[in-house]
């Protein structure tokens, strides 16, 4: 696929606001690699989470009653991938605390 150079992806916070806990982009082992610039939005259970820009759902796995922070529960967690225009991939996991 040829991506345009102006495509640009303006991201939007994926949960309100008031309804998150706080930003972090260190504490989870799962932040290297590719990852890297991952950033976890930690907020309550059942809070509302959208897309943070527009695109198209290309994965869903949600098979998983079982999770946690440690890098063991990796393969476990359920999440939804995202494919935007310019040809970026946005992944939200839902982590069991």
């Amino acid at each position: 696929m040829m991506l345009s150079k102006s495509i640009i992806n303006k991201y939007k916070l994926p949960i309100p606001e008031d309804q998150f806990q706080y930003i972090d982009r260190t504490s989870s082992p799962a932040h290297f690699g590719r990852l890297r610039n991952a950033i976890d939005f930690v907020a309550d259970k059942e809070t509302l989470v959208l897309a943070a820009a527009d695109g198209i759902v290309t994965y869903v796995k949600d098979d998983s009653d079982i999770g946690g922070s440690n890098p063991i529960y990796w393969n476990y967690s359920n999440f939804i991938v995202i494919m935007h225009p310019n040809g970026e991939y946005s992944r939200y996991d839902l982590r069991l605390q």
